[in-house]
């Protein structure tokens, strides 16, 4: 997560400041999301 935030993150939030989300729910949509993929099961 840290990886993407430090690339994309500063587009994220203009994003969210633009289409008025909360930046606290992005981050912690991304930590769920990212904290889900890793424990997925490598096929």
């Amino acid at each position: 997560m840290s990886i993407a935030l430090d690339t994309f993150g500063k587009q994220y939030l203009e994003w969210a400041n633009r289409v008025n989300v909360n930046p606290e729910l992005l981050h912690r949509v991304a930590s769920i999301a990212s904290g889900g993929m890793d424990t997925l099961p490598i096929i």
